[in-house]
């Protein structure tokens, strides 16, 4: 997977059907541009929004926070 093929399942989208942001996350995980990774505590990273939208129950069992696969960073 790349984001080469991330890019062609985007340009793939069919017309006229929505794409939102849960959309692009799924296509981005299934690419791996996207790595999931459980966390039971806010994790303060610069542009996560797990802590906004997760309640306080959630933690417990593992929330999903969306990160940059660190294969994909220039110089790697």
């Amino acid at each position: 997977m790349t984001v080469e093929s991330f890019a062609r399942a985007l340009a793939d989208w069919p017309d006229g059907v929505g794409l939102d942001g849960a959309d692009l996350i799924g296509i981005a995980v299934r690419h791996e541009v996207l790595i999931e990774v459980p966390v039971f505590r806010p994790c303060s990273q610069d542009g996560c929004a797990c802590m906004a939208w997760a309640e306080p129950h959630e933690w417990v069992r593992g929330v999903p926070c969306y990160r940059p696969n660190p294969n994909l960073r220039r110089g790697s």
